[in-house]
């Protein structure tokens, strides 16, 4: 990039050094005393090259050394009221007094008796044993309603008693969920809120009545209508939520840019209207534009449209030129200077990416759609009207693509390193959703406006976003089956992050050159990258799934083997797990036992990860849950096999199965007594799934000489129930090193008399939501079990 250019907007400059100073600070607190002699070294070195390029550099090194020294100085301050100080497992039940900080939305689609409410609660007290302290801190609570109890509304002091879940991360950037049951909540009193976002939520949701009137039968289009406009997300079905995330273009629910620009269209169309002058459009767009980014929840996304648009129109006030790159790096610099945390956030990182990307782009847009020729209506031999506006509707589809395609190179390697999806099919599909999405916005404000004008106008325009709306969510549903046009990818590293916007930026502003190394060097930088992904490694992976106890295991490549699925809310974390690894597909789902506790979520992962193969064990009685199980398998043509001992092979990695029961031709009467028991064999070290010891396994283990002086481990998946004697006389039997086990269980006592050790699985799971234990196995006879949450890493070593 030139160095005119920095000249020219030396805001560009100034946010990207102090950006950069304070994600340096964040990550290394501790060297506070070395950002402080690099600024005051950079600051000697600016005075002596005063204007000079040389000058200019340390100027900006000086920035961010200073940007750098204040985020370290406050990295790791943290309130002593501060809840991370308060909590002190990762699950516990506790009470909390406070103010709702947000406006309440239903959270689902189920409404019965008020349904459940969702909300930001800012904390001031905090109770776990009778004494009440004081806190600070928020917390996103998920409030059932009482029957006869009113709705939640902002500024209301509440008391609220319920289960206080900790997420991941330090204290300052910890999130917090509470889950509060029906009489476990109590209004203390209202109007703690301040009066101004009061009344813009509550002209929010005035907004949202308007934008429902005349077509209170389409559900699934009013709330498109809701979510785009306002930002009420909760009132589309999970369906439509995870067809726009998978297909990449999920962003357009974020109030952005294109809200904005619509609300202050609007805006200007009036100005102009009054006969009000350029100059002054700024006096009487900011009302509007505070207003409407207070009432939509003032995201990351929000906030900084609004202030670029602010800083867009009033340069004429100032007598300056209105310029994009300097609006938004100010808008960069507010933010920061007053939440530098901000810069941590994935919203934050992907607004400011993509709407930098756009404006890089848009030069090369301009000279892609000069290429479209296009005839003046003066020329001599016009081919006519309809000809030229197809020819300037081409040159803006092409223009358009060009934008897409800079949106989606800025946006996919973060949506890659925070959600694992990589979605192709975003770069052409924004093509189709941007304006189709641009379309319904427009119609919405004219309803919004028609609505407080002449409220019966409002059903007119609703009626014909219905179609609108209709015609957006079948093309996104129609690009959500595109072949490999979304796949789920494992995080890639910092380094290829820098490495691709890097070569992006010197392909776009470099020389013929550079370019060509730029090139190179992406391309070299994708190869270790799929090389490093696809090492030959495995693992196997317990989850903490209630009743049960499910198991992945991890295999090189794409395509994984899950044993159960536990119920719904441990399937949901199954499949949330099975993403972050770059799973797109499970090459078998083995079913241990045909019932809810194992195979309870077992439909929903079938609707959201492509399975090649089920494996179960044969019962004469199903439950109904397994019924509608096999009813999805068959919809969807999965092959269904019955799984019986005898059956064996080798998966990728060098990992050796085989099943050990049931026995071929064997049938359980019950469906709760039939289980399958799956052993692993990798590098001289053994791992059998058991979820119950059949009564003749351990004679046929004996038969085929499975046991030996050589230890094993036995990973034994109980569903709540005590063992009985068959499982006391397997275990004297097979005499396991270790055993990773859930539910009852076995009494310590009564293994440590038997002289095995004891991996008990329940310790860790005390206090550790969605908690996961990681067995890998390393070299010929190391075990290491890995506790990913902060539970530590244990070797085992086989003797």
């Amino acid at each position: 990039m030139k160095y005119e250019f920095f000249i020219r907007r030396p805001l560009v400059g100034l946010a990207a050094a102090y950006a950069v100073g304070t994600s340096c600070g964040l990550f290394s607190p501790e060297r506070i005393l070395a950002f402080v002699l690099v600024g005051m070294a950079s600051g000697v070195g600016a005075i002596l090259l005063y204007r000079r390029m040389g000058g200019l550099i340390f100027v900006y090194a000086a920035v961010a050394c200073a940007a750098g020294a204040a985020a370290a100085a406050n990295a790791g301050v943290v309130s002593p009221l501060d809840l991370g100080r308060r909590v002190s497992a990762g699950r516990e039940y506790v009470r909390l007094t406070g103010v709702v900080g947000g406006d309440p939305v239903q959270a689902g689609r189920r409404a019965e008796n008020g349904g459940v409410w969702r909300f930001p609660f800012r904390v001031d007290g905090f109770d776990r044993d009778g004494s009440l302290m004081r806190a600070a801190g928020v917390v996103r609570v998920y409030l059932r309603q009482d029957e006869e109890g009113g709705r939640p509304r902002y500024g209301d002091r509440m008391e609220l008693s319920g289960v206080l879940t900790a997420g991941e991360g330090a204290a300052p950037l910890r999130r917090y969920t509470m889950r509060v049951g029906r009489g476990q909540y109590r209004r203390l009193a209202g109007g703690h809120g301040n009066f101004l976002v009061e009344a813009c939520l509550r002209g929010r949701r005035h907004c949202a009545e308007i934008l429902g009137m005349g077509i209170e039968g389409e559900g699934v289009e009013a709330g498109l209508l809701r979510a785009l406009l306002l930002g009420y997300r909760d009132a589309l079905p999970e369906r439509v939520r995870r067809d726009f995330a998978l297909t990449g273009t999920l962003h357009i629910f974020a109030i952005s840019g294109l809200h904005v620009g619509m609300i202050a269209a609007l805006a200007v169309g009036m100005l102009r209207a009054f006969g009000l002058s350029r100059r002054w459009w700024i006096a009487g767009l900011a009302p509007i534009l505070l207003v409407y980014t207070l009432a939509t929840g003032m995201k990351a996304s929000a906030v900084r449209a609004c202030i670029m648009a602010l800083l867009f129109f009033s340069a004429p006030l100032f007598g300056r030129r209105p310029d994009g790159p300097s609006a938004l790096a100010a808008a960069a610099l507010l933010i920061l200077l007053f939440a530098p945390r901000q810069i941590l956030e994935p919203g934050f990182q992907m607004s400011f990416a993509v709407v930098a990307g756009i404006m890089l782009f848009l030069p090369w847009a301009g000279r892609v759609g000069s290429l479209v020729p296009v005839e003046e209506p003066w020329s001599a031999g016009g081919s006519g009207v309809a000809r030229r506006a197809l020819y300037r509707a081409a040159a803006g589809v092409v223009g358009l693509g060009c934008i897409s395609l800079a949106a989606w190179l800025f946006s996919a390697p973060l949506t890659a390193y925070y959600f694992n999806t990589f979605s192709p099919a975003a770069a052409v599909g924004n093509i189709l959703v941007v304006p189709g999405a641009f379309l319904v916005v427009f119609t919405g404000c004219l309803a919004l406006v028609a609505g407080f004008a002449v409220p019966p106008l409002a059903g007119v325009f609703n009626n014909a976003n219905v179609v609108f709306a209709g015609l957006l969510l079948k093309v996104v549903e129609l690009l959500g089956k595109v072949p490999w046009g979304h796949m789920y990818v494992r995080a890639p590293p910092v380094w290829f992050l820098l490495v691709w916007y890097g070569s992006i930026l010197a392909i776009v502003t470099g020389k013929r050159r550079m370019r060509r190394a730029a090139v190179t060097g992406l391309a070299a930088s994708a190869v270790v990258l799929s090389l490093i992904g696809t090492r030959g490694t495995a693992s196997v992976t317990v989850f903490d799934g209630g009743d049960t106890l499910p198991v992945l295991i991890d295999l090189p490549g794409t395509a994984d083997v899950l044993v159960d699925s536990g119920r719904g809310p441990s399937t949901r974390r199954i499949l949330r797990e099975l993403h972050r690894r770059g799973c797109n597909r499970l090459r078998v789902f083995v079913v241990s036992r045909p019932i809810s506790a194992c195979m309870g979520g077992a439909v929903e992962l079938l609707q959201r990860m492509k399975v090649d193969e089920i494996w179960y064990a044969a019962s004469a009685v199903s439950s109904r849950t397994f019924d509608l199980f096999l009813a999805e398998a068959r919809r969807r043509d999965v092959k269904v096999r019955y799984a019986h001992s005898g059956m064996q092979g080798q998966w990728p990695g060098g990992v050796w199965w085989e099943i050990l029961a049931p026995r071929k031709g064997v049938i359980s009467r019950r469906a709760g007594a039939a289980a399958l028991v799956l052993r692993l064999e990798r590098g001289g070290v053994a791992v059998m799934l058991a979820g119950a010891a059949p009564p003749r396994l351990v004679q046929g283990l004996s038969a085929m000489g499975k046991i030996s002086g050589r230890r094993e481990v036995v990973l034994v998946r109980y569903m709540n129930e005590s063992p009985g004697p068959r499982e006391a006389a397997f275990l004297r039997a097979y005499r396991p090193f270790l055993i990773v086990n859930g539910g009852i269980g076995y009494p310590r006592r009564w293994l440590q008399a038997a002289g095995l050790r004891y991996g008990w699985w329940e310790s860790y799971r005390q206090g550790r939501p969605d908690g996961n234990c990681i067995v890998e196995v390393r070299g010929d006879d190391v075990v290491e079990l890995v506790f990913p949450r902060g539970g530590g890493r244990f070797t085992c070593r086989l003797r």
